[in-house]
């Protein structure tokens, strides 16, 4: 394009960086268990055959994408949902979660995460104590 080229380093100057937990994003198994809160199963449609959490809804990660990028119009993804109750959403796909989350969190919704791997473990606990 016969443009100047630049030859030197550039050079930033050092930031401290200071990450600022926001642990309210997180369900914990208590909240999961206590039935205030919708669920929504981020995993594949076999894996939502298997097993779920109680009555979760399955949204995965190809409903809420089209073609790699957030679908211009969610309201239908999310119609089965109530906009005024917290939403968990669990996979054991980090990637799948927050994308689904993400998308919810974009349409205004109360949304959490959770892991299906720390549900398994207190079930398995609570079938080991029995």
């Amino acid at each position: 394009a016969s443009l100047p080229l630049e030859t030197k380093e550039n050079v930033r100057s050092p930031v401290e960086y200071k990450p600022s937990l926001q642990p309210e994003l997180l369900a914990d198994y208590d909240l999961v268990k206590s039935g205030t809160v919708q669920m929504v199963d981020a995993r594949s449609f076999q894996d939502y055959g298997a097993s779920r959490i109680g009555n979760a809804t399955l949204i995965n990660i190809d409903s809420v994408l089209d073609e790699g990028r957030l679908k211009a119009r969610l309201n239908d993804t999310f119609a089965r949902l109530n906009a005024s109750q917290t939403v968990v959403v669990y996979s054991d796909d980090i990637y799948g979660v927050s994308v689904v989350w993400f998308g919810l969190a974009l349409m205004g919704y109360d949304a959490r995460i959770y892991s299906w791997n720390d549900w398994q473990e207190h079930e398995m606990e609570k079938a080991r104590q029995k």
